[in-house]
Order: structure tokens, then sequence, then C-alpha cells
């Protein structure tokens, strides 16, 4: 057990009222499947208390009884291979919950084929709840999917992500677009009122909100030192095609929803009232030259080294979540950093390394140090990114992930904080032997040349009238606790991680954490406001205490 208070840190010391935020561990589900993604989303009932967490090995949604908080125990699994009137076998990839209604985005059997959105009643035994109630029609690939604050709508980002190739050469061959799948629903009795799919034709070229040449690198190379702009692949095959929503979240008054576009460095805006994705929020750059966003980009030198480099990194955010304060909109995201592999999707991958850029001398005198093969050389970079005048020559280095959590101004897109390089710091003195660790390698610098501790998980929750975030870090695992009450200014409280690092990695538990829930006290089954923590790579699920 690794836990490190605010006080040992140089970044974000709180004072000892707030500090005193703890996490107890109180129990696990072990599903013994190690790093088939056999726990993932979940979500949580509290009428029945019951957790619903959707099982990737299986392609299930394992039901998990969590009436003792310390010994939370499987009782039974919601199955997706004979659904009425959709042969195959779909795959659940996300659940949430709302006045005991059940919704799970379901992948569809084959690249290009759309996918669904089911609904189920939360009760028990499961016997009396395994028949869907609705099955709606999403877009491609759906993916995360959310309930609006009151439970009458339901958002699916649709990621529309592309077919992979053979031999990591060509471009993929089904590219399908990313969509929006907006459901409104009534209760008592359930039923689908209304089923609208948003699209993003309005922003192709033309359209009436084109993103425009200074919008997108579709049209032209852009620079990192220039205004922000949604990152499109130049061989996408329109911009729907290459638009990937991940994430979505409702604003507090559920009048708005925001979803990350991942791979195109943006948040989109849908306008719940006019049904539509009403405008695309570019997020920009983060310098690293900056002393506050030094990163360790080395995983050869065997030591964690924050350093600050020549790079731009792009935020490309996973988990997104809203929240308000004296009524001002604000978004939270994980920035996890996620790129598209050529082994996977060939020439509409992103990623090289950067031994094999061929770098401006003008700019980087500096060319052979930082391609060189015992150091820097092997950091992952965008190869579509920072050759700005079509020579062959990169005059900017832009890598994937900020390594980082951010608060954005919710109207215009503005950035209000980074935690800069306080992940890093946080983790390189709470795990001095094990820093940048994967979470499946215990090695020491394992990430470090490629996005990190890579914050991928995220929940927002209120304690005493104060607003925290929880955020999991995908790599080396474990739980950072921020009071962000003052968006301006947020605190470092905690940092929790449960590896037994003296165990082979398919021994230990709690990681690569996927998704977080935070239960209220008055939803809670003991009375105490709860985390509960899905962890892919160790296929478990972790119920903290939180103690404050």
């Amino acid at each position: 057990m690794l836990i490190l208070p605010a006080a040992a840190l140089a970044v974000g010391i709180l004072s000892p009222a707030h500090a005193a935020l703890e996490l107890d561990r109180l129990g696990s589900y072990e599903s013994r499947v190690f790093d088939e993604s056999a726990t993932e989303i979940a979500a949580y009932d509290p009428s029945t208390r019951q957790v619903y967490v959707t099982n990737g090995n299986e392609d299930t949604v394992d039901i998990i009884d969590l009436t003792d908080p310390s010994a939370p125990a499987k009782t039974g699994s919601l199955r997706f291979d004979a659904l009425p009137g959709h042969p195959g076998e779909f795959a659940s990839n996300s659940v949430s919950l709302a006045r005991g209604i059940l919704a799970v985005s379901l992948e569809a059997p084959e690249t290009g084929q759309s996918g669904l959105i089911a609904f189920y009643r939360a009760c028990r035994p499961l016997a009396d709840c395994a028949e869907p109630l609705a099955l709606v029609p999403a877009g491609f690939l759906p993916d995360a999917v959310a309930f609006s604050p009151d439970g009458t709508k339901v958002l699916s980002a649709n990621e529309g992500e592309a077919s992979e190739v053979e031999d990591g050469a060509g471009l993929p061959a089904i590219n399908p677009p990313g969509s929006f799948t907006l459901v409104e629903v009534a209760h008592r009795p359930f039923r689908v009122l209304r089923t609208t799919q948003l699209s993003f034709g309005a922003f192709e070229p033309g359209g009436a909100k084109a993103l425009g040449p200074d919008m997108a690198t579709i049209s032209a190379p852009r620079s990192a030192r220039g205004a922000p702009y949604v990152r499109i692949h130049p061989q996408a095959p329109s911009v729907a095609a290459d638009l990937e929503p991940e994430y979505v979240t409702f604003s507090p008054d559920g009048t708005l929803a925001y979803g990350t576009l991942q791979e195109n460095n943006a948040v989109a805006v849908i306008d719940i009232r006019t049904r539509e994705v009403d405008r695309i929020l570019p997020l920009g750059w983060k310098n690293h030259a900056n002393p506050r966003n030094a990163l360790d980009a080395n995983k050869n030198d065997g030591v964690a080294r924050l350093e600050t480099q020549p790079f731009h990194g792009l935020f490309l955010p996973d988990a997104i979540a809203a929240y308000s304060v004296d009524g001002v909109p604000f978004l939270v995201t994980a920035n996890e950093g996620d790129a598209r592999d050529p082994a996977d999707f060939g020439d509409y991958g992103d990623e090289i390394a950067l031994e094999e850029i061929d770098l401006d001398d003008a700019v980087f005198p500096q060319e052979d140090e930082l391609r060189d093969g015992e150091g820097l050389g092997d950091k992952n970079v965008s190869r579509i990114d920072g050759n700005l005048d079509g020579d062959g020559q990169y005059e900017e280095i832009v890598i994937f992930g900020a390594r980082s959590f951010s608060i954005w101004d919710a109207r215009q897109g503005n950035l209000v904080f980074d935690s800069g390089s306080a992940l890093e710091q946080i983790t390189a003195e709470a795990l001095p032997g094990h820093f940048n660790a994967s979470n499946d390698d215990n090695s020491l610098d394992d990430r470090s040349d490629n996005k990190g501790p890579e914050p991928e998980a995220l929940a927002l929750g209120i304690l005493e009238g104060r607003t925290y975030a929880f955020i999991g870090l995908e790599r080396v695992s474990g739980i950072v606790v921020y009071d962000i009450s003052n968006p301006h200014r947020p605190q470092f409280v905690t940092y929790r991680n449960d590896r037994d690092f003296s165990l082979p990695v398919e021994e230990q538990e709690d990681l690569g954490p996927e998704g977080i829930v935070f239960v209220p006290a008055a939803h809670s089954p003991n009375g105490d406001p709860l985390l509960l923590v899905s962890s892919e790579v160790s296929g478990s699920l972790t119920v903290y205490g939180i103690r404050h």
C-alpha cells in the first residue's frame, strides 16, 4: 500500500483541514482474469445496492452485490448474444444508471455495423430483469453512455473507429463516421419517446459549421504556436469519419452535453434542446519547454528525472466531467493521449518514434541528441503534426497526452487550470523504484517514452460542500485526489496506490483503473461515501471508503 499525503509534496500543498480526506480500501471483487478487460466501466444502483460493470472479456455486464462493501460478490451477468431482432454477439462498452434503469452501449459484431443502446430494469433477482426493456439503434461503435441528471435523456458517444489493416500498410477499408445518439425516455412506466442521431455533417467542408483551413489539418498543417484547431488526419475520407467521440457528460442542468473527441484534441458541445452538435472546442497544446510542464520522456536512463523538452503536448482527453461554481460552468478532463497505432491502422496511424523523423536543423540544432536511440529517440511523437511547410522536415515535435488533468471554461473552451507535471512528481515521490511503470510491467521508466502515468478515469464528488476530482492513472495505477472547489487553484489532496510491486503483475490487484464511480453517503450501503474503481488489467472492482 502506497499513500502520499499532500504535505509530502512541493505541489498543491493544502491546509491540514483539506488534506484530511483519505481513501480506505474496504474490499474488492476479483475476476481473476488478467489483461482481458474483465472489469471496465461501472454504474451503481442505490435501490438494490448492486454494481453493474462491463466485462470486455466475456462481452457481458456483470452484477456485483455491494450490500457489504467489504465483500463485493458477483451474482450474475447480462448477456447480449441473443438479443431479440439482432443476431450476433454484441459487446458491452459502457453503462449508466438512473431512476432504477440501466443503459448499456453495445458494439455490433462487425466493424461498420451500427450498435445499440439497451435498457434494463435494475432489480433483484436477475431473472426478473434479464430481458431488455428496449433496444435503440445507435451509431457506429457506441462507446461511453450517460444519463442526464434528471434521468430523462441518454447520450452515447459513437466512436466510429476505423477497421484495422493487414500487415500494417494501407488505409482502413472501413472508416465509419463518428456521432452521438440522444434517447429521450419516460418513466413509470419506462418507455422510449424519441431517438435522434446527431451527426457531424454540418462540420464538413462547405457545411454550415465547416471547420475551415484555420481549424483542421485536413486542409493545411498548423503550428502549435498558433490558435488551437481541431486535429483531422490528412488522409481522412471526411471530417465526420475522423471525429471519434470517446466519452460524454451532461451539464449540471442537463441542457448541454459534452463529448471528448480524443484523437482530434477537441470537445464537442451538444445542445440537448435543439438536438444537435452545436460546436466543437479545440483544446490547443501544452508547452513542455515550460518548467511547470517538465516531464520524463526518457525510458532508457532508469531514473525518475523530470526535464523540460522542446515538445508540444496534445491533451487528447478521455474521460470528461462537468460542474459549476457560482453559476459558471467548467469541464474537467483526464488527458490520456490515445493515438492511432500504425501497426493497427497502417497509413491512418499517427504515431512514430522520434528517431524516425527528420528534424529541421535550423530549429533543432540539438537534433542528434534528441534522436539518440539510447536517450529520447524512442519517444512516441506525431507524424502528422509539426511538419509545417510540407518539406518532410519537422519544425515542431508534437507528442501525445499532457500527463495531466485539466479544467476548462465550458463556454469557450479556454484552459483554466492544468496540473502541469504534478502527476509525475506525485508518482515519482510515491514510487521511486517503479516510477512510470506500466499496468502490465513493474519496470521503472517503462512508460516514460509514451504518455507516462496516463490519466484516464475520472469522477467528481461533493463532500461537505467541497468538490473533489478523483483521477485514475491507467499505467502506474492508483487514484489521485484533488480539491477543485476553486477551479483556478485546485489543491492536491492524496494519492492511493495498492499495487504490490513485489508480485508478478498477473498476481497484482488494482491495475489499470478504467472507470471510477463516486457514491454519496445518502446512497451508500453503509452510510459513508464510497469510491468504486474498476481496473481493466487486473479485472477487479475495488471499493474505497472516503474518510474526511
